[in-house]
């Protein structure tokens, strides 16, 4: 047995197991499990793939996956190379011959491509963003943003979700910043402009934002309920929170083509049921798969019209006067009744 071999025979997630409790939260590429790191101890921080043979730490690897070997050489950092080998190939089934050992000791394997967590901009631009969305907010409760705060209304947004999700205006277009609380730190992680209607653009972004966020995330970091409501955009979201907040944590990746970042913000879908709800259009019909997020990911749709008006996304069935409890009612059930 070589090296190469060596590394794909080791049980990696039961060597992990060994060190750290570990969940499912992702069944693509063989399955994904996370738990606290057996090394830096960071909750939310280790990751395992064991059908790809590697695992990683955001603290202790720089994010970069590393192979089994490697996991037994951090736990056994004083072991000679050699000696770490023929054990590990002993425990899984094999036998490493001495020159192989050597061999490789002075040739290592060569790494498997590097997969780095989403991070947030620099602190430069933390900066730059500050100061645009507290400008904005300051706007828009001002004269000027008189017609900005009326358009708001109309989506049906009251005063103290404006407030919530700190949305401000700059001239001809409303600024919706998305916030995220990290280690007692406020972090931004991306400014979307909504522009006024009309015009060549309806939506964009902050040059330097990073999309690969989640919008409300925090919101999703409570430990119940079962499950939690991923919509398609943010005034989705944040109709949604203003109705049915109490009863359900709601987030949403900010579009339907957003690839959500798995290491970075996968751990808050441990133990729930996430229940995606896009627009009734082609493009809702297309939206990004979340398995990499979690297992028990559903789709669950909108009824196609409320009171004899069609019926697009969250925000529309809203206004149109759906109840959004009476139709979230059976799929919360449906998650307290299977609990993960």
């Amino acid at each position: 047995m070589d090296v190469t071999s060596l590394n794909e025979n080791i049980d990696l997630l039961a060597l992990a197991g060994e060190l750290t409790t570990l969940k499912r939260v992702s069944r693509s590429g063989g399955g994904e499990w996370a738990g606290a790191c057996p090394f830096c101890g960071g909750r939310d921080r280790f990751h395992v793939q064991p059908e790809q043979s590697r695992w990683l730490c955001r603290h202790c690897t720089d994010g970069k996956w590393q192979d089994p070997i490697a996991f037994g050489k951090r736990q056994s950092p004083n072991l000679p190379f050699r000696e770490l080998c023929q054990q590990l190939a002993r425990r899984f089934g094999g036998n490493l011959h001495e020159d192989v050992v050597q061999t490789t000791a002075l040739r290592p394997v060569p790494p498997r491509p590097v997969y780095r967590a989403a991070v947030p901009p620099d602190d430069e631009w933390q900066a730059r963003a500050f100061q645009i969305i507290n400008a904005a907010k300051t706007a828009l409760w001002s004269s000027a943003g008189e017609r900005a705060r009326a358009y708001l209304h109309s989506r049906g947004l009251e005063d103290e979700t404006i407030l919530h999700f700190h949305l401000g205006y700059e001239t001809h277009k409303i600024v919706i910043p998305c916030v995220i609380e990290a280690s007692g730190r406020r972090v931004i992680w991306y400014v979307k402009y909504r522009h006024a209607p009309g015009g060549k653009l309806r939506y964009s972004c902050l040059t330097g934002s990073q999309t690969a966020a989640i919008f409300h995330y925090d919101d999703l970091l409570v430990p119940e309920p079962h499950a939690c409501l991923l919509t398609e955009g943010e005034f989705d979201c944040m109709i949604a929170h203003q109705v049915i907040g109490d009863v359900v944590p709601v987030a949403t990746l900010g579009s339907v083509s957003t690839a959500p970042d798995v290491l970075t913000f996968g751990m808050a879908f441990v133990g729930k049921r996430a229940l995606a709800v896009y627009d009734n259009d082609e493009a809702g019909k297309r939206a990004a798969n979340l398995t990499r997020l979690t297992g028990r990911y559903e789709r669950i749709t909108l009824p196609a019209e409320v009171n004899g008006k069609p019926v697009k996304d969250v925000n529309a069935f809203a206004l149109a006067g759906g109840d959004l409890y009476h139709w979230i009612e059976p799929h919360l059930q449906k998650a307290e009744e299977e609990p993960i």
